[in-house]
């Protein structure tokens, strides 16, 4: 953990007026993000990049944000090809042609040769500091083609 120097002061206020709170990742429960990707059609035989830009609650503390360990991240189990910070939260780069699995995990999907996905990233705080497992995760629906 960084060492804060001059050290943070906590205020609690105990009245009607000013009202006291503490907002505290909890280690277990995956911070719920919001997930992006682009394009919205994916197609999987296709060579080329998906962008996934995740942003986070304007609660969670930047420096949770920027110590995000992008090793870890995983879009429906598939690595990100690149990662680097934005100003919204992070952007993930991941290779087209590997959603084609997707496709293949559904018999439906070959008659259909198209199906909506839901594409599930995860991952995980802690690139620098130890913060016990703290997890993210966002959802989006989009729709994987041949």
């Amino acid at each position: 953990m960084p060492i804060l120097d001059p050290a943070p002061t906590v205020s609690i206020y105990r009245n009607r007026i000013l009202k006291s709170r503490l907002v505290l990742p909890v280690a277990g429960a995956p911070v719920q993000a919001c997930l992006q990707v682009k394009p919205e059609v994916i197609q999987s035989k296709r060579d080329g990049l998906i962008t996934a830009l995740v942003s986070f609650p304007k609660n969670l503390d930047k420096g949770y944000i920027a110590d995000l360990d992008a090793e870890s991240v995983r879009l429906n189990g598939i690595s990100p090809v690149s990662a680097k910070p934005d100003y919204r939260g992070w952007i993930f780069k991941f290779d087209t042609q590997s959603f084609e699995s997707l496709l293949k995990s559904e018999k439906a999907s070959i008659k259909q040769n198209s199906k909506k996905v839901k594409l599930t990233l995860k991952g995980n705080f802690g690139a620098r500091f130890d913060y016990r497992a703290l997890s993210f995760e966002a959802s989006e629906v989009v729709e994987v083609k041949r």
